[in-house]
């Protein structure tokens, strides 16, 4: 009786992550599905209601049906820029990656200029790429891997930030890409 009990606590444990594990890896096919056929996806700018020094660049991605499978947005600054992209199935997202890229000076400073002032000029090989993936199933973010592909734990604080934060911005995208 005692065998059959840690069995059925070992199943309850165990039956979550495998569970979440079968969406990530759907998830994955989806990713892979959306980029083979790219070349098919009708791509065309959008309005995305955001602003940045140097500009913003919204594309959207949809199938013949019209049905938008994929958003990227490009965020550009004088320190950087933000490469983000939505993933989406059935009109909900399934899967975002963030791209942040770093410079370590503003683009524009050329050799010349930075000499003048007495510091380093732009040099594209000391730009640093940090990136996050997030994979969601009905709204809910179900693993967040940063960097390093570690995952973030649910339990984390930042964990229920992020994925509110991050499903907040991918349906006022799909909005505004909808309009």
């Amino acid at each position: 009786m005692m065998h059959n009990y840690a069995l059925l606590w070992m199943l309850f444990l165990v039956l979550p992550v495998w569970a979440d594990d079968f969406a990530i890896e759907n998830i994955r096919q989806t990713y892979t599905q959306i980029h083979s056929s790219l070349p098919s996806l009708k791509a065309s700018e959008f309005e995305s209601g955001l602003q940045s020094t140097e500009g913003v660049q919204a594309v959207k991605h949809q199938d013949q049906q019209g049905k938008i499978k994929l958003i990227k947005l490009t965020v550009f600054g004088e320190m950087g820029n933000n490469l983000s992209e939505y993933y989406y199935q059935d009109q909900q997202v399934v899967f975002v990656l963030t791209s942040e890229r770093r410079y370590n000076a503003p683009i524009y400073l050329n050799a010349t200029k930075a000499k003048e002032l007495g510091i380093a000029a732009f040099d594209p090989k000391k730009t640093t790429l940090t990136e996050n993936r997030y994979y969601f199933k009905a709204e809910q973010l179900l693993r967040w891997l940063d960097n390093n592909k570690y995952p973030i734990k649910s339990s984390e604080p930042r964990f229920k930030r992020e994925a509110k934060r991050v499903l907040s911005e991918s349906k006022k995208l799909l909005t505004k890409a909808k309009n």
